[in-house]
């Protein structure tokens, strides 16, 4: 007397997921061949009005390395105020503080520790065209 469920209770139906069948097949609009539904990016959740582009919220580790870096600090430093790894300095400095801020950061030799800052104005985005006939 078996019907061929392996079990009483029939398997529930998928809803809502982005998966066409139990292979992981995405399902896709028939007409484009695109995904049924974009994946969801941070810039698709929506800012608060008046919030500057680059801002940072308060309190964030973000924050204090900022604060840090407009005085002054060393690597050193910015790892005893954050629990961060060397490395995690390093990217954060190259990854966040240049490129998504946009700021100027300035390295100075201070004695055997490395200091370093902001400058007080943001960077230009645009970049340096190549000069097409060379120095000589």
């Amino acid at each position: 007397m078996s019907n061929g469920k392996i079990s009483g209770k029939a398997t529930p139906a998928r809803s809502g997921c982005a998966s066409d069948d139990a292979n992981g097949h995405i399902a896709t609009n028939a007409n484009s061949g695109e995904p049924a539904r974009p994946p969801r990016n941070a810039s698709d959740v929506a800012k608060p009005v008046g919030a500057p582009s680059g801002s940072t919220r308060s309190g964030t580790k973000q924050e204090a390395v900022l604060v840090l870096l407009r005085e002054g600090a060393t690597i050193a430093a910015i790892m005893a105020a954050t629990g961060w790894q060397n490395h995690s300095v390093r990217g954060f400095l190259a990854a966040v503080v240049r490129k998504k801020l946009g700021l100027t950061l300035i390295s100075e030799k201070s004695g055997d520790a490395r200091v370093y800052r902001v400058a007080a104005e943001r960077r230009s985005k645009s970049k340096r065209k190549a000069s097409a006939v060379p120095a000589a």
